[in-house]
């Protein structure tokens, strides 16, 4: 059931994007399938954390969380002047991870032991995550008008936001999602030291986590120490992004986190 809820959620996301050319409709679209699309997402997540014996621990409700943050984000963020460009792109990235989780596998095996530790290591990685898909967000549409600029085409660019404030967004974004990632893998690390059962030395999810948190901490400290700003700074928005995601193929694959489904 809370599959089915979230398909349609995700049919209401990709309204705006199958009317992208009509202007009418996809106004249309935005104002009421987007919000709808919310509502059932929300209670979709709600009827699977009520089934689970810990929430968030399968991949469907952890990417579904993640995909809720980004597209409330968009909500946000869209009340503000010259963001328009900025919630296309984070529908988008919000549709892809929802996608991502509705085709996850459902978990398997007994169940985990309730503990706040391991509560808290999901909800702050969770976070983390969604705050570098933000990052990553505001980095694509900080090369898209950075390109736009240097091409001169200037049409519609006053509509987009402008590169001042798409640095700055991409430099809290991404200490948010760096801070949060960082005092996860810090909580998962002292809960898994306290089981009976240890993740195995090749795990893939921690050495893709531990790619993750580094590539994000020379990103920040390039940005910091030797003061690179723009295009560098999008540029490893991006890269980040890419390496979470091969994380999550790589979930799919071994059916779960650390291959504990």
């Amino acid at each position: 059931m809370e599959r089915a809820l979230l398909i349609v959620a995700l049919l209401c996301y990709l309204a705006p994007m199958i009317a992208r050319d009509d202007g009418r409709l996809r106004m249309l679209a935005a104002r009421w399938w987007v919000p709808a699309g919310v509502l059932l997402h929300i209670q979709g997540l709600t009827l699977a954390f009520f089934l689970e014996d810990v929430p968030l621990r399968s991949m469907t409700e952890g990417l579904g969380a993640t995909a809720l943050v980004v597209v409330l984000a968009r909500e946000w963020w869209g009340r503000r002047p010259q963001m328009g460009g900025l919630r296309r792109i984070l529908l988008g990235v919000a549709t892809v991870l929802l996608g991502l989780a509705i085709v996850a596998p459902a978990p398997e095996g007994e169940p985990l032991k309730q503990s706040p530790f391991f509560l808290a290591h999901i909800a702050l990685v969770l976070t983390g995550f969604a705050g570098l898909a933000l990052t990553f967000s505001m980095s694509a549409l900080y090369l898209v008008v950075q390109r736009r600029l240097k091409s001169k085409r200037l049409t519609d660019l006053g509509r987009l936001p402008s590169l001042d404030t798409l640095d700055r967004l991409i430099l809290r974004t991404m200490a948010f999602g760096f801070v949060s990632l960082t005092a996860g893998m810090v909580v998962g690390f002292a809960w898994a030291a306290t089981q009976e059962v240890r993740l195995r030395p090749g795990d893939f999810t921690t050495l893709l986590s531990l790619g993750v948190w580094t590539w994000y901490a020379a990103g920040l400290v390039v940005r910091w120490l030797a003061g690179w700003r723009g295009r560098v700074a999008a540029v490893f928005g991006l890269g980040g992004f890419v390496v979470l995601f091969l994380m999550i193929g790589v979930g799919l694959v071994i059916s779960g986190w650390h291959g504990l489904a």
